[in-house]
């Protein structure tokens, strides 16, 4: 101990000077000991993960196809057109297109929203029959016409597009039932909203049938649907093209069905003649309308 101007000052032995630095050490590191105990004790407790060898950190992500824009109906389908977009395979539909293979010799079968993942039921292998503007698929005075048909009309539901069919109309005339032949080779533009000409089992029958006809042809088809009953009849492929002339057939034109020919109104004899000969023998002759005379009993007995 020293004093300054009367005051005293401590002083350290140099083992305190070691000393000091040592225990403020141990003062934090206690310090910190405890704070880590409180953290432990406040935080949930954990069931510990064991990975197993091959297991894969985080989703598992698969490409899809996006249009860049919007896809108008029956446009081809171009690679270009797309980009790949990788998404969680757990979001993925397996409806969803994911390569480019699977666009080929593809044409958009309606409408297809760009930005969004390609469906596979946009995706149709024919192009429409009806491509573009209806009117381009239409020759200069043709016309297309919608009927309505059913199983029994529709020809058990064969009738198909690309088909060649003769139109006729169920009618009555004088009051017996008639077919009349209204239109001959039309092609079957349309079954029920489909264009694919092929058939496959299972395919329900067609409810209504767009025919190309002429503008003529036109007329009757809409008349012979306000008046009468219409129905196809299937061409062959050796039949089509050729016309065999509009014709009405009614119930009295029927094998087994056509009425007796009336009787004669005339009479069949128009005079009788008597004639004797040298010994006696008298013989009637009936003269008919044409002068000619026949014995009068062919007469009683015909």
């Amino acid at each position: 101990m020293s004093t300054y101007f009367g005051q005293r000052t401590l002083t350290r032995s140099p083992l305190q000077e070691k000393l000091l630095p040592l225990v403020g050490l141990t003062m934090v590191a206690l310090l910190a000991a405890a704070a880590l105990i409180l953290l432990l004790q406040d935080a949930p407790a954990r069931t510990p993960v064991v990975k197993q060898a091959g297991d894969q950190v985080g989703p598992t992500f698969v490409d899809v196809l996006v249009p860049l824009h919007d896809i108008e109906e029956n446009t081809s389908l171009e690679p270009s057109m797309f980009r790949r977009v990788a998404r969680p395979i757990d979001t993925v539909s397996p409806a969803i297109v994911r390569d480019f293979e699977a666009i080929q010799n593809q044409f958009a079968k309606a409408f297809i929203v760009g930005g969004e993942p390609l469906h596979s039921a946009y995706l149709v292998r024919q192009r429409s029959a009806l491509e573009g503007p209806i009117r381009n698929r239409i020759p200069r005075g043709f016309r297309a016409v919608t009927i309505r048909v059913d199983d029994t009309t529709a020809v058990d539901g064969l009738v198909r597009p690309g088909e060649i069919v003769d139109v006729s109309r169920v009618h009555r005339v004088n009051g017996q039932l008639a077919v009349s032949i209204l239109v001959q080779n039309a092609k079957v533009l349309v079954a029920d909203k489909q264009v694919d000409p092929n058939w496959k089992p299972g395919m329900p029958i067609p409810g209504t049938i767009t025919l190309l006809v002429s503008a003529e042809d036109y007329k009757n088809v809409e008349l012979g649907k306000a008046s009468g009953k219409l129905g196809l009849a299937l061409r062959g492929a050796d039949g089509a093209g050729v016309g065999d002339g509009g014709s009405t057939v009614t119930e009295a034109d029927l094998p087994g069905l056509r009425p007796l020919a009336p009787p004669s109104q005339t009479p069949l004899c128009q005079g009788k003649v008597k004639t004797c000969s040298s010994v006696g023998h008298c013989e009637e002759f009936c003269m008919k309308a044409d002068g000619s005379l026949s014995p009068l009993g062919d007469q009683l007995r015909g």
